[in-house]
């Protein structure tokens, strides 16, 4: 999330979201008349999801607003996001049927039973929503619905298709929404136009610098607002003058992440500690934090102020954005890391939040522990009990993993969910560096823990979740180099390193990898690198919406074009050669949107 990131336009409401804000208004409106309404705001991390929703709450003062945010490391918590959401409406829950209250009382914790049919949830959800509407109109918010669990995606997913007149609104803000909810209405956000970039970035900098440097910075962090908020932090008029987009420049969201540890470093060692509580414990509640700090001797009120805004402390205890996050944890020693975490599994409830408590002690271990590892395996049978697959698979792989610095013999270590056929389930590792890694493959033995694996964004891997997506796979002689080219000329994220290694450009993925002799599933068939030469019968296609500027910017990075841009009436195109002289086409639509369609050459025409 990335809450205030918008200077205020002219008319009050968010710079260069004139249109955004009208559309959140009506939805505002429609809700006071009596309607149902939902949305999804889609939009890349940075580009001002969440300040939208801020503002959308600030225009709701007289609504019941409901919150609930996305956590990565939530995602296999069967209904967490749900139970954050709904957690304030329980008082009603006493008033629903019979049926519905003991399905939201099993999947909620509140009491045991055999897991609930998910329909009935929704239901249940359903009605809760209507109670409180009898009170006034009420609007949930939900942001980095992207990590959302399946639980609570699905639950919400249904209830947002089965409101018709209940004065209730949902909006949800997420970098690319699970199939849960990519048939609902979307409203795409993006980039603000240069104007109220340029307003945005000399907002935020210290020092006077020359348009066509600002110009430069503009275009190349595409009208990202917190880009244009964060990247100039720290740096030098000199530094700011070389751009961000030298050649051993980062991917922008990987330069957004490194401010934020700049900006982490500087802070004082007691508000460097609290920021790593608040990032241990990503459920946001504020009297753990409280009770963790105070048992720790740190003074809460003393250091808020010292950790340069990055952590927000109100009813729910959130990040400045989710890079923060990542950004503390990773900054944080490994013992340091492990003391938080045992801090905050002494602070926790032992009765009322065993499955959490279980959670923080596991991560907190240095080594196999027997009494850790029978807690987790009784948090998992609760889970399972709620319905949560991939929850009761997370806390049986907490319970049977080793620690990676570790080298003990495997007897010592519980091996639970090798056993467990939860194949499908998705469950988090983290490595000496602390990042979050997904394992898919969870049933593995603890010896495997120890092998080296290559870097992987789980995030971003082209794994749809129904219909499908559309790569290109090329064979190249280093993949080191067409890994560089691909992610440092053109700006694409390195998704997995090698064997294929895979690089998310845009909207798209290319796959790059050697040739190789015939296998199994194309016997016969060998893949051979290829031969540059003046005939080609297949290459790529990219669409901008500046063709100049990215013309000027990725020559200046190395790229070699074979002309400059050229106007053919319908589009303005030009080509250039990749590092194993694939041929990749750039082009911007001109005329075409005006109906003006590219001449047709004699070999086109009939006959």
């Amino acid at each position: 999330m990335e809450s205030g990131l918008h200077a205020p336009g002219p008319s009050g409401g968010l710079r260069g979201r004139r249109a955004e804000c009208a559309l959140l208004d009506d939805l505002v409106s429609a809700i006071r008349r009596g309607e149902s309404r939902s949305v999804v705001l889609r939009g890349e991390a940075g580009i001002g999801k969440t300040a939208l929703l801020e503002y959308l709450v600030a225009s709701a003062a007289d609504l019941r607003v409901l919150r609930a945010v996305g956590v990565d490391s939530e995602m296999e918590l069967a209904f967490a996001s749900l139970h954050q959401l709904c957690s304030p409406l329980l008082d009603r829950i006493g008033k629903l049927p019979a049926p519905q209250r003991r399905a939201l009382e099993i999947v909620f914790g509140l009491s045991d039973g055999a897991a609930p049919d998910r329909f009935l949830v929704g239901l249940a959800v359903l009605s809760l929503f209507a109670a409180e509407v009898e009170r006034r109109p009420l609007l949930c918010v939900v942001d980095d619905a992207q990590w959302l669990d399946p639980g609570s995606a699905l639950t919400l997913a249904f209830v947002a298709r089965r409101l018709l007149a209940e004065r209730v609104g949902i909006v949800f803000a997420a970098r690319e929404p699970g199939f849960e909810l990519q048939q609902m209405d979307g409203l795409n956000v993006s980039g603000l136009r240069n104007d109220d970039a340029r307003a945005l970035l000399r907002s935020t900098l210290r020092f006077k610098l020359d348009e066509r440097i600002v110009d430069r910075i503009i275009a190349e962090v595409r009208g990202n607002p917190l880009a244009l908020l964060e990247l100039p932090r720290g740096l030098t008029a000199t530094q700011l003058a070389g751009g961000f987009g030298l050649p051993e420049a980062q991917a922008l969201t990987g330069r957004i992440q490194e401010s934020f540890v700049r900006r982490v470093s500087a802070v004082s060692d007691d508000a460097r500690r609290l920021l790593l509580l608040a990032a241990a414990e990503p459920i946001g509640g504020p009297l753990l934090l409280l009770r963790t700090s105070e048992q720790l001797g740190i003074a809460v009120s003393a250091v808020d102020g010292e950790t340069d805004g990055l952590l927000v402390l109100s009813q729910r205890v959130t990040f400045r954005h989710p890079p923060v996050r990542s950004a503390v944890y990773r900054t944080a020693a490994l013992q340091e890391r492990r003391a938080a975490h045992r801090a905050l599994a002494a602070a926790t409830d032992r009765e009322f939040d065993s499955d959490r408590r279980a959670w923080h002690l596991a991560a907190a271990a240095a080594g196999p522990d027997e009494q850790v590892a029978s807690e987790l395996e009784r948090s998992a049978s609760l889970a399972q009990t709620r319905g949560g697959a991939a929850a009761t698979a997370a806390f049986l792989q907490h319970g049977s993993r080793p620690n990676p610095r570790d080298h003990l013999p495997r007897a010592g270590r519980r091996g639970v969910f090798v056993h467990v056929r939860l194949a499908a389930a998705v469950c988090h590792h983290e490595t000496d560096r602390g990042l979050p890694q997904r394992n898919e493959e969870i049933a593995m033995s603890a010896t495997e823990a120890h092998e080296h694996v290559p870097f992987i964004d789980y995030e971003n891997i082209p794994a749809p979740r129904d219909g499908i997506v559309v790569t290109q796979f090329i064979t190249v002689r280093s993949v080191a180099r067409s890994r560089a080219f691909y992610s440092e000329v053109l700006g694409g994220q390195v998704v997995l390193e090698e064997n294929p290694c895979v690089v998310k450009l845009a909207n798209s993925w290319v796959l790059m990898n050697p040739g190789g002799p015939p296998t199994p599933d194309k016997p016969d068939i060998s893949v051979v690198n290829y031969e540059p030469g003046n005939t080609v019968s297949s290459f790529m296609n990219l669409r901008v919406a500046d063709i100049q500027a990215c013309y000027e910017q990725w020559s200046a990075k190395g790229a070699e074009f074979v002309t400059p841009p050229i106007d053919r009436g319908a589009e303005i195109c030009c080509y250039m050669r990749d590092p194993d002289g694939y041929l990749i086409e750039v082009g911007q639509a001109t005329g075409v949107l005006r109906g003006e369609l590219a001449k047709k050459r004699p070999e086109d025409l009939p006959g």
